[in-house]
């Protein structure tokens, strides 16, 4: 059965990130199991600017970014749980015209 378009796109990104597992609990956004995640409590940032991203070689013009920061559980080599979180970010970028004409 088909999932709505933001889940779907949030286990893209998770399967995606190449610092956690790829389970959407060991992402740490907020404390609780995946089904108790409360959208309000994800940090995110917007940003309106021009920049150029280059993406496999092809330069981007980008409009206005997000940044999200999340936070998992660090593991040593083995995937041992070292006992601290680290926070990183998700940086997404939208191409166009900013929603202008």
């Amino acid at each position: 059965m088909p999932m709505p378009v933001e889940q779907a796109l949030g286990t893209l990104i998770v399967n995606a990130n190449p610092y956690t597992t790829g389970a959407l609990g060991t992402m740490g956004l907020v404390a609780g199991p995946p089904a108790q995640i409360d959208p309000d409590q994800i940090q995110v940032e917007e940003d309106n600017y021009a920049a150029q991203w280059t993406f496999k070689g092809v330069t981007q013009n980008i409009k206005r970014a997000l940044r999200i920061q999340y936070r998992y559980d660090k593991t040593d080599e083995n995937g041992n749980p070292l006992g601290y979180k680290v926070t990183e970010h998700l940086i997404i970028g939208f191409a166009g015209s900013n929603g202008g004409g």
